[in-house]
């Protein structure tokens, strides 16, 4: 009795191993891990964020009849309406007549909402008390709107807790930044603007990013002799090129087989713990049917890192929206593209931060539904949460998977010896300070799936790896995992 009470124990044990393992739904959420609700009107998504009280705000667009509304959803930890909140859980408004399109959704101090929207083209901000009324105390009665009339500018909300905006005027790059309260922030630049010539006539402005140190790292596209070419360059708060990044203030982002066909598009770019510099980018045709992701990564100092992933890059298809975890992963969420838009199902992968893909993250975005302009989040649990409209954008979803953003340290603990590593049969392993005898590990392939587990019987002790397919593989030591390469 008690050896099948055991054994029931150790099958509850793996179950729930498989079930939690990152990438897998979270069947805590929702319903199995979903929530779906159901409109006769089209539903477009425009982003999602959580609050203190670890619960869930999506905001998203209303098209019936011709008629525009906003809808701002506000879920539980555990995927239920929390109905205290407006109607039964939502707050919708009219934007008639000139309407409003939802681009992002942050949430910033005593839970206020900051809402990124274009009207017109023209991109601002709204700020949302917590019961998702307009806070007329921001901005001008609730709004800012840094370029008035002006199309297409960048805005966002940078790490820092601060609001900053770019846009291009004739050959020059014009960045403002704001505190949270809306007013101008007098410490940037001139009174809150920075003012940067284009390096070339040609330049095509395309992210931006401002630093900890209030350097402005910009990516742009150029025309030189008819080609497309790419560059980053940094620069200082007076509007200078800061020479001490790259070639005097340039870095040249590599081009994965260039073409006229193809158009270079920077989806942002993201900072590393140590300032290093990761660079979402899409390579699309000018008919948008088709669109590849390459993801660069480079020092502080614009020294393109070459290791990482294949030959300094990760590459996928779609538009990617990246995260930068606690432990300094990439979570990267890929969105296709093609002649409708953002559309299909999103793929979700995660990688080691010098850009090979971490095989213990498994998403199967086949058991998940089509979404049209996704969103996501790492929430206070560290889990991964998705928004988007669906199913021929009548529906709105929202799903969780579980995830760790603290994980394993890779490498980090010098302590640990592996050789040799690449290995055609074995691999020895040493601990300088530590005990190995009776210590578990495991192994997996770059799929999570667990190839081998034991404990080590000796000191220094030996892991053959015969029978192995070629291919990488990771193994765990308590707190420690490394890569390991079978050739």
């Amino acid at each position: 009795m008690v050896s099948k009470l055991y054994l029931f124990s150790i099958c509850i044990l793996i179950s729930f191993t498989i079930i939690a393992q990152d990438g897998s739904v979270d069947s805590s959420f929702g319903n199995n891990g979903i929530v779906s609700i159901d409109y006769d009107a089209t539903i477009e998504n425009g982003g999602v964020t959580q609050l203190s009280d670890d619960s869930y705000v999506v905001i998203s667009r209303k098209l019936e009849n011709n008629e525009n509304s906003i809808l701002i959803h506000k879920f539980l930890n555990d995927g239920s309406q929390d109905v205290t909140f407006g109607n039964s859980g939502v707050v919708e408004y009219s934007t008639e007549p000139s309407g409003e399109n939802p681009r992002a959704l942050y949430t910033v101090q005593d839970d206020k909402l900051l809402y990124l929207f274009t009207r017109n083209s023209v991109s601002r901000f709204k700020r949302l008390l917590p019961d998702g009324t307009l806070d007329t105390s921001f901005g001008n009665n609730g709004e800012l709107n840094p370029f008035p009339d002006e199309l297409y500018a960048g805005l966002h909300l940078n790490e820092f807790n601060a609001i900053v905006a770019g846009k291009r005027f004739a050959t020059n790059f014009i960045v403002k930044r704001y505190l949270l309260s809306g007013e101008t922030d007098t410490t940037f630049g001139v009174n809150g603007t920075v003012t940067i010539q284009a390096p070339t006539a040609s330049t095509s402005f395309q992210s931006f990013k401002v630093t900890s140190d209030d350097k402005i790292l910009i990516t742009a596209s150029q025309d030189i002799n008819g080609e497309n070419l790419p560059v980053i360059f940094r620069a200082n708060q007076d509007g200078s090129i800061d020479t001490s990044f790259g070639t005097n203030g340039f870095v040249e982002i590599p081009y994965v087989d260039p073409s006229e066909e193809l158009a270079f598009n920077s989806n942002g770019v993201k900072l590393f713990e140590d300032g290093s510099i990761l660079i979402a980018s899409v390579y699309s045709f000018p008919t948008y049917d088709y669109a590849t992701t390459r993801i660069y990564k480079m020092t502080s100092e614009g020294e393109v890192i070459t290791a990482v992933g294949s030959g300094g890059e990760i590459t996928a298809g779609g538009l990617p929206r990246v995260i930068i975890q606690e432990n300094q992963r990439i979570l990267v969420m890929y969105q296709p593209i093609g002649m409708v838009g953002t559309g299909g199902r999103v793929d979700i992968s995660r990688y080691f931060s010098d850009g090979f893909e971490d095989g213990s993250f498994s998403f199967d975005g086949a058991a998940f539904p089509i979404l049209t302009n996704s969103s996501f989040l790492i929430d206070n649990d560290g889990k991964v949460v998705v928004s988007g409209g669906g199913q021929a954008s009548r529906d709105l979803f929202i799903y969780r998977l579980n995830n760790n953003p603290l994980g394993v340290e890779e490498n980090t603990q010098s302590s640990f010896k592996f050789f040799p590593n690449p290995t055609s049969d074995f691999i020895t392993i040493s601990c300088s300070e530590c005990s190995l005898t009776n210590k578990s590990y495991h192994i997996t392939d770059a799929t999570g799936k667990l190839v081998r587990q034991d404990n080590f019987s000796i000191e220094s002790p030996t892991i053959s790896m015969e029978g192995f397919a070629t291919g990488l593989y990771y193994l765990t030591i308590e707190s420690t995992t490394v890569k390991l390469v079978k050739q």
